[in-house]
């Protein structure tokens, strides 16, 4: 029998009152309760005020003791109510943590004042650890760190921390605390690390397991990021070049092995090495992927004498941070903060004579961008993808910058093979370190793949990748050409090598080429520069340099001349003017007779850039764009109208590449043609003032 709804609804009802009085009592109880807490929290917080205003006082009035226990029993008073607090919550970002974060930091600069540097910064990390947001605890921990001996490290925590707080300080106190920092931290931490000119709109943001360089404003091109003096770190100097290809375990065991003695001894020199890198990548071993550490680790331990593990770790940190901090023949930390990328945004220029790196921005960076360097010679940077990939993993990473994905697509020409099956290009980057025992293999990247076309599987042959490293190692060969007729055979033998290959016309191979060919080239072009200014056209070898040697007729590449008229099927071997079954691009109507009478070389110098600047940045190129500018002067100037090449074609090539060269280069290219044209009566040539307006003098 059911009940009637009224009754069932009050039965219910008195079930639930008891519950409804436990339930009200303990709502009452608990705000009772945090009543008490909150009132209790306010007389701390009154009572700490007042010691803090009091060690104020006393440090004010020259009291340092009376200060220091001001502060040191208000911290005492406020950390005793936390753990009384008992409820779980932290202090952090509370009215308890702001105030020990002030308290701690008053402390910080007690401490300084004393000159117990250590004391100092272990306050104000501790202040930055209660409010990571409090400014002055960053600013005096900064300071403390630097006078402790810890520059470095003072350096990182102020592009990391305090110039993005600075950022969100009022415009007014934000200045007035830059000027403060500039004169009283800046530039004596600058000084220590030999740094100049660091630009004021960086900072460093947390970037995969480290750090890195950041823009806070736009940087444009040759705007200067830092200027770094070489670090002396005599216990493990170092002495790579940027061509070094010694692998990361190489490298490490040789810094270990170094720096092993000064550590049993504990000498001056290893603590002074452990504190001047401080706050360098790897800040500890786990910031190093696991799998990586134990390949590194197990391959070097083995050949270091016996130690304990604790010894070992420290000994593998510090030469892991040696490995990751040297350029160029020597350590430069703050450079190394730049990240790697092989589009990169920035480059780092080595001046011998004064042993210092200059970071500068060469593309555009805008802000909240990260600075990218290359980690790469130049050549290497010019390789395929699974070859950049490789050099690469000598940093212990496997790249994934944006080049390096794009040319993992199947429209990337420059990594084209031509199927033995249908004869049609199809996408298969070359590998070198396939097959070999001690190398890892790329992830990324396939060791074969069906054609695009036909579906036939592909593959680089066995000859084929001897013929590839054959080659890669003969291209260093080409600075033993003194001459440039040795130059032209060392250039056309190799060209006839890679033809027989049977990769796409605009395959990797041929820039790194003709960049050799061009790094050689640059010096004989300089050269006849300066005979060309105190002589003009008498001076030896420009006709030579401005010879047709065979390259075009059997290698037609577009260039500013033709490439717009050009209007080719680059995937198709069968397309009228663009490449046939060997490979090579043959000649076609596009090659005017006005493009030939610049020469090869020049013609050369063309396609390089055209091939390379997707991703070469424009001023970096600097080199290449003179040796241009300087054999369109030589060929504009031929005594022989005939054999001149047009203004219009000249025009065209100074307006494109004048631009990089610089206002000095200019001026002494356009003085040098002043002085020819001023001498000489041929018709057709361009004015002075057409001149200048290409260059825009």
């Amino acid at each position: 029998m059911s009940l009637p709804l009224s009754l069932f609804t009050s039965r219910i009802e008195l079930f639930l009152q008891p519950l409804y009085r436990i339930y009200f009592n303990s709502l009452c109880l608990s705000s009772s309760l945090l009543l008490k807490v909150f009132v209790l929290e306010r007389r701390g917080m009154e009572h700490s005020e007042k010691l803090k205003n009091k060690g104020n006082a006393c440090f004010t009035d020259g009291d340092v003791k009376g200060a220091k226990e001001a502060y040191l029993q208000a911290i005492e008073y406020l950390e005793k109510m936390e753990v009384g607090r008992n409820d779980g919550h932290s202090s952090e970002n509370s009215d308890v943590g702001r105030m020990l974060a002030i308290l701690y930091s008053n402390l910080s600069n007690v401490y300084l004042s004393q000159g117990k540097y250590s004391e100092s910064w272990k306050a104000a990390e501790e202040g930055t650890r209660r409010d990571p947001t409090f400014l002055k605890a960053w600013i005096r921990y900064v300071h403390a760190r630097r006078l402790d001996g810890y520059p470095f490290e003072a350096f990182v925590a102020l592009l990391r921390y305090v110039r993005p707080l600075l950022r969100k300080e009022p415009p007014s106190s934000a200045a007035k605390t830059m000027r403060d920092l500039e004169s009283e931290i800046n530039f004596p931490l600058y000084e220590s690390l030999g740094l100049s000119n660091v630009s004021p709109h960086i900072a460093l943001q947390d970037f995969e397991s480290g750090v890195g360089i950041v823009a806070l404003q736009p940087l444009k091109p040759n705007d200067v990021i830092l200027v770094e003096k070489k670090f002396q770190a005599s216990p493990v100097d170092v002495h790579l070049g940027p061509q070094d290809c010694s692998t990361t375990t190489e490298i490490v065991l040789s810094f270990a092995q170094k720096a092993l003695p000064h550590q049993r001894r504990r000498s001056d020199e290893w603590k002074r090495l452990k504190k001047e890198f401080e706050g360098c990548w790897p800040r500890s071993p786990t910031d190093v992927p696991s799998d990586i550490q134990n390949l590194v680790m197990g391959e070097v331990r083995p050949l270091l004498p016996r130690m304990s593990d604790s010894d070992f770790e420290e000994l593998f940190l510090v030469s892991m941070m040696c490995r990751y901090n040297c350029f160029y023949h020597g350590f430069f930390r703050a450079c190394a903060l730049a990240n790697h990328s092989c589009v990169a945004n920035a480059a780092m220029k080595f001046d011998a004579a004064s042993n210092t790196v200059t970071l500068i921005a060469v593309r555009p960076v805008e802000a909240g961008e990260f600075v990218n360097v290359k980690y790469l010679s130049d050549a290497q940077l010019l390789m395929g993808v699974g070859n950049r990939r490789e050099y690469l993993r000598s940093w212990l990473f496997w790249c994934g910058c944006e080049r390096c994905t794009s040319d993992n697509d199947p429209n990337a020409f420059h990594e084209h093979v031509q199927c033995t099956s249908c004869q049609q290009y199809t996408h298969l980057p070359f590998c070198g370190n396939y097959g070999e025992d001690n190398k890892e293999e790329d992830p990324l990247l396939p060791h074969e793949a069906p054609c695009a076309h036909c579906g036939a599987v592909c593959t680089w042959s066995p000859e084929s990748r001897e013929t590839v490293n054959q080659l890669i190692g003969a291209f260093k060969d080409v600075v033993q050409c003194g001459l440039y007729s040795n130059l032209i055979e060392w250039f056309m033998e190799n060209l006839s090598k890679i033809d027989g290959l049977s990769i796409h016309p605009e395959h990797w191979l041929y820039r790194v080429l003709l960049y050799f060919f061009c790094v050689v080239l640059t010096s004989f072009t300089t050269e006849a520069f300066k005979h060309y200014q105190r002589v003009g056209w008498q001076a030896p070898n420009l006709e030579l340099l401005l010879c047709n040697f065979g390259y075009r007729p059997e290698h037609h590449l577009p260039t500013e001349s033709c490439v717009e008229g050009a209007n080719m099927d680059v995937n198709n071997p069968k397309s009228s003017g663009t490449t046939a079954n060997s490979g090579k691009h043959h000649s076609t109507s596009n090659t005017t007779e006005a493009q030939r009478k610049g020469g090869d070389a020049l013609y050369i110098l063309c396609s390089l850039w055209r091939l390379i600047e997707p991703f070469y940045p424009a001023y970096e190129g600097w080199a290449l764009h003179r040796a241009i500018c300087h054999l369109v002067l030589f060929a504009h100037t031929h005594p022989k109208e005939h054999l001149a090449l047009p203004g219009p074609q000249a025009i065209q090539l100074l307006c494109r590449h004048g631009k990089f060269i610089g206002k000095s280069e200019a001026s002494l290219w356009i003085q040098a043609y002043g002085q020819y044209k001023s001498a000489n009566s041929r018709g057709n040539m361009l004015s002075v003032k057409q001149v200048k307006n290409a260059f825009d003098m």
